[in-house]
């Protein structure tokens, strides 16, 4: 029986492929260490891989950190690594990193933290892949 409701908003290919979700990340997209949400991930999905790669280098004064996390997950650190210069292409196999398989949908969210003097330049495209198991 049709509800007039979308179910998920989690995207699940049912031709067993691997999925993507995409965000560009500016320095000014949110205010320091405001979360900004990538995409939703589809319950009992798999992460693979977080990666933030850097287009345009992010100049705050100090430190150019930029987090991305699982909601509802065992996440115990940076999926990106560690990013100092902001690492690209890091697999989940850095830096006490860990994601479950969330037992419901949930939001892929990226934080970027600077500290000293603000940022006038930075972008990184931040790209999280994952399977449906």
């Amino acid at each position: 029986m049709a509800t007039g409701s979308a179910g998920t908003v989690a995207r699940d290919y049912h031709t067993s492929q691997t999925h993507y979700l995409k965000k560009v990340l500016a320095f000014n997209s949110a205010s320091n260490g405001a979360a900004v949400t990538v995409g939703v991930i589809p319950a009992n999905s798999t992460v693979l891989r977080a990666s933030a790669v850097v287009t345009t280098a992010f100049n705050a004064g100090t430190n150019n950190n930029i987090v991305i996390l699982v909601a509802g997950t065992a996440a115990t650190g940076n999926l990106a690594g560690t990013s100092a210069g902001v690492k690209t292409d890091a697999g989940l196999g850095t830096a006490a990193s860990t994601v479950t398989k969330p037992a419901a949908d949930a939001t892929v969210t990226v934080t970027y933290n600077q500290t000293a003097t603000a940022a006038t330049a930075g972008s990184a495209d931040i790209i999280l892949e994952y399977a449906n198991i």
